[in-house]
């Protein structure tokens, strides 16, 4: 693999994609550190972050992602109940429905106009441990997280095939890393739109995810999924706080953002120091998978020392948008610092 251009990962028609095509694209073609810092012992997880919580990985660790191990058990207007989609009273109301016509209990709300069938296939999927964002859980998510409300939309098994290739080329590989970073050539290619729709695909699958925002220029993986942006990785990786602030994602289960910490004007270099090395080694050891959303290329070195840290990276390009002599500049460059080039994606919007 490492002799040919990385095959392209490919859906097409970006947030509203129609296909996947394995096929290797002209986008996939060939294409000092100043301070240390000791493994962190654990990250606590933000005091805003709903409850429960399991702890993932070592006993040891107080790391933590957001799981919920008996919400599924229970009856499907209790889910509508705690998500607010039904009243108590709405609640007996289908009850009853439901006993005369002897069907569903979500049938009988859809049936009576109190919930539609897109809120019911959402609480359905949480039930099903497809993880789903339902009721008063969505106010503080994006709709550009696509997977987290919709399990129908069509580029969403683009991107389950996209999250099974990075399984299979990276994950499930011989390196033994579990972190991978996204990066693309220039802004508005839709690299944090890959990476935050990934981190969802990851935890939707059972996966103990985490997603790292490393674009410590104009990081918006806080705003995406309603987290805070203080205590974030600038404010780590520049001595500011000890540990750097973990947040639980919004009603998606296993999966957990640190966020960028605000704009640094020596991005570059903090992320070259020993102190990000670590702080990935450690979630490595916590989480099944680690996604590191990166600045563009062209601005700066933040991206390629972010992808050499992580050891992989998948390469975003937009079709009509993005130059193909930046992609080939790109992949070589990351070639030269020694990163596997797990694939591409070619997004349409």
């Amino acid at each position: 693999m490492a002799a040919m251009p990385p095959p392209e990962l490919r859906p097409e028609g970006g947030a509203a994609g129609t296909s996947m095509s394995g096929a290797p694209s002209a986008a996939g073609a060939p294409a000092g550190s100043d301070a240390g810092s000791a493994t962190p012992a654990s990250i606590p997880v933000s005091a805003s972050a709903p409850a429960p919580f399991a702890a993932a990985g070592t006993p040891s660790s107080s790391l933590a992602v957001p799981i919920d191990p008996t919400g599924r058990s229970r009856p499907i207007g209790a889910v509508l109940l705690e998500a607010g989609l039904l009243t108590q009273d709405q609640v007996e109301r289908v009850l009853e429905h439901a006993a005369q016509k002897r069907m569903p209990f979500g049938e009988a709300a859809v049936a009576l106009g109190l919930l539609s069938r897109a809120q019911l296939e959402q609480a359905l999927g949480y039930q099903f441990d497809y993880p789903v964002v339902v009721g008063n859980t969505a106010v503080a998510l994006s709709r550009e997280v696509i997977v987290a409300f919709d399990a129908h939309d069509p580029a969403i098994d683009d991107l389950r095939e996209i999250r099974n290739e990075i399984q299979l080329r990276w994950l499930n590989g011989s390196s033994g890393r579990r972190a991978i970073a996204i990066l693309s050539p220039q802004s508005g290619d839709g690299r944090s739109f890959v990476a935050s729709n990934l981190a969802v695909t990851f935890a939707q699958g059972g996966a103990r995810t985490l997603l790292i925002d490393a674009d410590m220029r104009g990081g918006r993986l806080h705003e995406l999924f309603g987290a805070g942006n203080a205590g974030g990785l600038a404010a780590f990786l520049s001595g500011r706080v000890a540990l750097p602030s973990i947040h639980a994602a919004p009603g998606i289960r296993n999966l957990a953002l640190i966020a960028s910490g605000g704009a640094a004007p020596n991005a570059g270099d903090l992320l070259a120091r020993p102190a990000f090395q670590a702080l990935l080694e450690h979630c490595e050891r916590q989480f099944d998978v680690v996604i590191v959303d990166t600045p563009a290329a062209s601005e700066g070195p933040d991206a390629k020392v972010t992808a050499a840290q992580c050891g992989g990276a998948v390469v975003v390009v937009r079709q009509d948008h993005t130059p193909l002599d930046t992609v080939s500049q790109l992949v070589k460059g990351l070639k030269s610092a020694t990163v596997t080039v797990v694939g591409t994606v070619l997004l349409d919007h």
